[in-house]
Formats: structure tokens, C-alpha cells, sequence
């Protein structure tokens, strides 16, 4: 696949800024990336509500909001960087899993 993806420019920016144009290859890159830190999020909200009553679930639970927050952001990444027509259809797989990662965290019990 060779289609080369821009990315929007921001309103803010100057109109001589010249848009960053990111191959497919390099896209797919950032989705990996984002899709391990998914997993990763997973394991940190899992071990956060198998160390709940422990002396370790304060720290579990700020690392796995740090997990989500990382999450969310290379997911933004990723987003911001494809032509319009894809961002909707990646949006639409992508929501599903960011607001499960904050299903699961507002699950998790208050720090005692």
C-alpha cells in the first residue's frame, strides 16, 4: 500500500508550516504501537484489581491510569495523523477499546 497520509494542520499554525506527510508503513507503525499500549493497559487494570486490599494498590492503580492515559494518547497519534476518509472508520474501532480501558478503571475500588 503506498498512499501517503497527511496530517491536518492546526489553526493555530502558521500557513507556511509544511504538513508532515507519513506513509503507510509509518502509520501502521504508530497503530502497533498503540495496540501493544492497549494490551498493556489491559495488564496494568488487571493487576491493579488483583492487588486490591494489598499494600501494592495504590501504585497499581495510578500505573494503570498512567497505562490509559499513554493509551488514549498514541491512539490520538495516530488519529491525527490519517486523511479524513480513514479516520472515521479507525475512530469507530478505536472508541470501543479506549472506553473499555475506562469501564474498567472507574470499576476498580476507591484507594482506602
Amino acid at each position: 500500500m503506498s498512499l501517503l497520509f497527511r496530517r491536518r494542520g492546526s489553526n493555530a499554525s502558521s500557513s507556511s508550516q509544511e504538513e508532515k506527510c507519513l506513509s503507510a508503513s509509518e502509520i501502521q507503525k504508530m497503530l502497533d504501537n498503540a495496540e501493544d499500549l492497549y494490551a498493556f493497559a489491559l495488564d496494568e487494570l488487571n493487576f491493579a484489581s488483583d492487588s486490591w486490599g494489598s499494600l501494592y494498590y495504590e501504585g497499581d492503580q495510578i500505573s494503570a491510569r498512567e497505562a490509559i492515559d499513554n493509551c488514549t494518547n498514541a491512539f490520538m497519534q495516530v488519529l491525527h495523523q490519517t486523511q479524513d476518509h480513514q479516520r472515521s472508520q479507525l475512530h469507530a474501532s478505536i472508541t470501543p477499546k479506549l472506553a473499555r480501558l475506562e469501564e474498567q478503571y472507574n470499576a476498580l475500588p476507591p484507594i482506602p
